[in-house]
C-alpha cells in the first residue's frame, strides 16, 4: 500500500505538491489492492485536510457553495463495487496524464469539491481563454430567436474572427470547445481532432455551436452529421447553419441509439420546447416516444458514406449509441470522443465496452471544468493493434 499524504488548507504550493505525487504514484500502482487503497487514503486525507473555497461553479449550477455535501460512506461503497472494473479501465489508459487524472478524477467523485481539486491543468487552460473570452464577449449581442437558455435568458450571438475564422452563431457560449479545445484533444503529439477533409458525427448537437466548429475544421472536403431530436434545437441548429452559409453539414432530427424506430416518423410527437434543455435525456423523459435512430442502420441505407470522428455527448445515452454503431466502427475506425461523466457507471462500461469491441483502439481522457462534468474519452486508432 502507498504512504498517504496531506497538503495544507487552500495552500496553492502545496496542492501542487499533491499533484505531483499522484503523478509519481500512478507510475507504482500495478495491482487492484494498492489501486484500492492509494485512492481511498488520498482522498480521506484530503476530506480530513482541505476546505477549498474557490472550487465551485456558481455559474454553471446557479447557487452559492454548498459545502461539503459528500456522503463518503455511500461514494466508498459504490466505489468498492465497482474496483475490478475501474482498474482495468485505469490499467488500459494509454499515457500517464490520464491515469494521473483518472485518480484524481475518483478522488473528487468520493468527497467532493471542498476536498479535492481535479488535476487536470485547469489553471492553463483558464488562462489560455483569456484572449479568446475577450474577442467573443466583445461580439456578443443578445439573440433575436424566442429560444431561451436554461436560466430563462436570451440566447447569445457572437459574431467575430478567432484564428483567422469566422464564427457566426447563436448560443449560450464557444468558450469550452473553442477556448479550451473540447473534442480537439492534442497533448504529448498525440492529436484526437476533426482535421480537414473528415466526415464527422455530431450526437448531441444541441443548438448547433459544436458542427458549426467542426464545419469550419474539416472544409469544403469534409462533412458534419448532426444529431438531436428536440424541435426547438433544431430550429436554433437551423439557423445557425443558415446564417453562418453552411453547406457541409447535414442536420438529423433524431436520438442516437442502438435502436431504430424512424419507419413512421408522423406517429411520433414533436417535442416543441422554448427553453433549451442541454441535459435533456431518454432516462429522465421515460414517457416520451423520440425518434431514434442508429448509425449502423443509416450507414445500410446509404445515408452516411463514411466517418472519420465521433462525437457523442448525449446524457447517459452513449453507451446505446456505440452498441448501434458496431459496424461503423469497425469498417471505418473512426476516432472518437465520448462523454464519460453522465451516469456513475460510464465511468467504467464504456471504457471497457469499447476495449473489449474494438481493441485496435488507444484510450486517452481529457477534463474541461472544476468539476465532474465534461470529462471526455479520445480514441485513437491504432492499425498495428487490429
Amino acid at each position: 500500500m502507498l504512504k498517504s499524504f496531506k497538503y495544507s488548507i487552500n495552500s496553492r504550493k502545496m496542492l501542487k505538491y499533491f499533484v505531483r505525487q499522484i503523478i509519481m504514484r500512478v507510475k507504482d500502482i500495478q495491482d487492484l489492492k494498492t489501486f484500492y487503497f492509494s485512492i481511498v487514503n488520498s482522498s480521506a486525507m484530503c476530506l480530513k485536510n482541505n476546505n477549498f473555497t474557490d472550487n465551485w461553479d456558481s455559474n454553471r449550477f446557479g447557487v452559492r457553495d454548498p459545502g461539503y455535501n459528500k456522503n463518503f460512506a455511500y461514494e466508498l461503497n459504490e466505489f468498492t463495487g465497482s474496483i475490478k472494473e475501474l482498474f482495468q479501465v485505469f490499467r488500459m489508459l494509454s499515457d500517464e496524464y490520464s491515469k494521473e487524472l483518472f485518480f484524481s478524477y475518483l478522488c473528487y467523485r468520493m468527497v467532493g469539491h471542498t476536498a479535492v481539486k481535479i488535476s487536470s491543468d485547469w489553471e492553463k487552460r483558464i488562462a489560455a481563454t483569456t484572449s479568446f473570452n475577450q474577442v467573443a464577449q466583445n461580439s456578443k449581442t443578445e439573440s433575436v430567436l424566442n429560444m431561451l437558455d436554461y436560466n430563462g435568458n436570451k440566447l447569445n450571438h457572437y459574431d467575430f474572427i478567432w484564428e483567422s475564422t469566422r464564427y457566426l452563431i447563436d448560443c449560450i457560449n464557444l468558450t469550452h470547445i473553442l477556448g479550451m479545445g473540447q473534442y480537439y484533444y492534442d497533448r504529448n503529439n498525440i492529436r484526437i481532432a476533426p482535421e480537414t477533409g473528415d466526415y464527422i458525427i455530431d450526437g448531441g448537437a444541441f443548438l448547433g455551436d459544436t458542427a458549426c466548429i467542426f464545419s469550419n475544421s474539416v472544409g469544403e472536403k469534409g462533412k458534419v452529421y448532426a444529431f438531436d431530436p428536440l424541435d426547438g434545437h433544431c430550429d436554433v441548429i437551423r439557423h445557425n447553419f443558415n446564417q453562418l452559409d453552411i453547406d457541409n453539414c447535414v442536420l438529423f432530427q433524431y436520438g442516437l441509439s442502438n435502436t431504430t424506430n424512424i419507419e413512421d416518423l408522423a406517429a411520433l410527437p414533436k417535442i416543441r420546447i422554448d427553453q433549451c434543455a442541454p441535459g435533456f435525456s431518454l432516462a429522465n423523459n421515460p414517457k416520451i416516444s423520440l425518434p431514434l435512430v442508429s448509425l449502423d442502420h443509416l450507414l445500410a441505407k446509404g445515408d452516411i458514406e463514411r466517418i472519420d470522428f465521433i462525437k457523442l455527448d448525449i446524457e447517459g445515452s452513449e453507451l446505446n449509441a456505440l452498441k448501434g454503431a458496431t459496424e461503423v466502427i469497425q469498417k471505418f475506425k473512426p476516432k472518437l470522443a465520448i462523454s464519460l461523466y453522465h451516469k456513475p457507471n460510464d465511468l467504467h462500461e464504456i471504457p471497457l465496452y469499447i476495449s473489449s469491441n474494438f481493441s485496435f483502439y488507444s484510450l486517452y481522457i481529457d477534463h474541461y471544468t472544476i468539476h465532474q462534468e465534461e470529462l471526455v474519452l479520445y480514441c485513437m486508432p491504432n492499425l498495428e493493434k487490429d
